[in-house]
């Protein structure tokens, strides 16, 4: 059976991300009035870009379970993708490289296709290196394979660009679910995000005199929330218990956690937004931002049809 809680150590690590997050990277550093911040050194500091490198490659040694429990608190604190193209792109390069992106003085941008060499590269600024997902592999390629122009994207917290992408570039690539199953973290942290955001909200919002919380209707929307939350929480985790310890499972696991998170953090960003009602869609309001941002990592990840198409052609768990 496998154990989903945390252990002693797992609790501290998400304790000190959290405080971390917290100090330097609120949710409230993206609304249009809040003043222009780049937290990408601080998190190299930490060590976030190498956490699952051994240590004698500069990393901290984390396993892949610690690694999802990071990118969960990405999800909740609404991290760039650039820190998940940047963790994928040290697995990826060794050596000098690897160190100056693990130290935060080189990083990477994802870059999601759209069929030919059409693709949108997600804050490319400033980034030596693209990262882009597919369903069983991780492709790199240098910076000088994609050329853009700007363009106003559905998620404005991000910038976007719209252009070509050379495939004859690439640097090389790796056979791995890993970064599927990160971004599935980062849609399960937005998930359980909105979710709260919507319960604080009902209990201090009233209407006739009372709490709305308190209202039938907005407690069986609060109670979704956090079943859809609870769901992609423990898919995730199954996923990575099995990315540790039965390989021959994980991507069948990995896909239904994206599948599961995707579908999560969508329904929940849109409940949310109901739950606060027309507050929700104005610029002082956050829940609306993870609404679109589930959107933009489910089309990173490849979007739902992909995860469940993957999901027909993996062979089922086998039974110990």
């Amino acid at each position: 059976m496998i154990d989903l809680g945390l252990s002693d150590d797992q609790r501290q690590i998400v304790d000190g991300v959290v405080a971390l997050l917290q100090e330097n990277c609120p949710v409230s550093r993206l609304r249009p009035s809040a003043a222009p911040s780049d937290v990408h050194r601080r998190l190299a500091e930490w060590g976030w870009f190498g956490a699952a490198l051994p240590e004698h490659d500069g990393g901290l040694g984390l396993g892949v379970a610690e690694e999802v429990l990071l990118y969960f608190e990405a999800g909740r604190f609404l991290l760039s993708p650039s820190v998940l193209a940047t963790t994928l792109a040290a697995r990826l390069t060794g050596g000098d490289e690897r160190k100056a992106l693990c130290a935060g003085d080189r990083r990477a941008a994802l870059v999601l296709s759209l069929g030919g060499d059409e693709a949108y590269c997600i804050d490319g600024a400033g980034a030596q290196v693209l990262i882009a997902i597919r369903t069983d592999e991780i492709v790199i390629l240098p910076a000088e394979a994609f050329s853009g122009e700007p363009v106003v994207g559905l998620d404005e917290t991000v910038a976007l660009e719209r252009g070509r992408l050379d495939h004859g570039l690439r640097r090389g690539g790796e056979r791995t679910h890993v970064g599927v199953l990160l971004g599935a973290a980062m849609l399960a942290g937005v998930s359980r995000a909105v979710c709260d955001l919507a319960v604080d909200y009902a209990k201090v919002r009233e209407q006739f005199g009372q709490p709305i919380g308190a209202f039938q209707a907005i407690k069986h929307l609060c109670a979704d929330m956090g079943l859809n939350a609870y769901a992609a929480e423990a898919q995730v985790k199954a996923a990575a218990a099995a990315a540790a310890s039965t390989p021959r499972d994980a991507a069948f696991q990995i896909a239904a956690a994206a599948a599961t998170a995707m579908a999560a953090a969508r329904a929940n960003g849109s409940i949310a937004i109901q739950v606060h009602g027309g507050i929700g869609f104005t610029a002082e309001a956050d829940v609306h931002v993870y609404l679109k941002r589930a959107h933009l990592l489910s089309g990173v990840l490849g979007g739902l049809e992909e995860q469940h198409r993957w999901l027909l052609n993996c062979p089922p768990p086998q039974m110990a």
